[in-house]
């Protein structure tokens, strides 16, 4: 009996966090640091089976039609927006006919809901209130203690669909849910998160699923 191929699959954007069963992908870190166990890198989770490749989501080290399933969380939004389409446009390059992207990003929609009726009304005159406004703002800016870690590019649901349908895929094809903050049920439709055992969406999250 002829032995199954096994599946491709990548992990775009997966910063210090590469997981087993996937090539890993991110611009701003090297194998020989992931390895290293020093500084950012102590939790770096980096076994023996581990692949990874360095690589610029603009410009994906792998050739056309190569991947059976894409996924890529919580990194599309420190993409530029002059080149996101880019980004997404290589995605498609890549996945093989009838393979599966997922995206996953912030919802920008609840974001600037959230800071209009909670942060911008709120009085910064003690530690908790400063807390509340740094942890939003680090939710739509990024934590920027890296190269990597700034977020420059907002998404809603039809932003998302935009691009997908410019970057070729077809719109019959594409389906985007959103999941509302303190939700736990994004954890079954991602697989390159090591999630924490009572998890939840800390914002409204964007998941897109779509099939080349």
């Amino acid at each position: 009996m002829k032995k199954q191929k096994e599946k491709i699959k990548i992990n775009l954007g997966c910063g210090i966090i590469p997981v087993d069963g996937f090539i890993n992908v991110d611009k701003f870190y090297t194998e020989e640091q992931l390895k290293s166990k020093k500084g950012i890198f102590v939790d770096a989770l980096f076994t023996k089976k581990t692949k990874y490749v360095q690589g610029d989501m603009l410009d994906l080290p792998f050739k056309e039609n190569y991947a059976d399933y894409i996924e890529t969380v919580d990194a599309i939004e420190h993409i530029s927006f002059r080149f996101v389409l880019k980004a997404v446009q290589e995605m498609y390059r890549v996945l093989k006919p009838g393979g599966k992207l997922v995206i996953v990003t912030t919802n920008f929609n609840q974001l600037a809901q959230l800071w209009t009726d909670t942060i911008a009304r709120l009085p910064l005159n003690d530690q908790e209130a400063f807390e509340k406004y740094k942890n939003l703002m680090e939710v739509i800016y990024g934590n920027q203690a890296y190269g990597g870690e700034f977020h420059t590019t907002a998404f809603n649901p039809q932003f998302l669909n935009l691009l997908l349908v410019q970057a070729g895929f077809n719109p019959k094809k594409i389906n985007i849910f959103v999941y509302p903050m303190g939700n736990a049920e994004i954890r079954k439709k991602i697989k390159t998160q090591v999630w924490e055992k009572n998890a939840v969406c800390r914002t409204e999250m964007l998941l897109a699923e779509v099939t080349k």
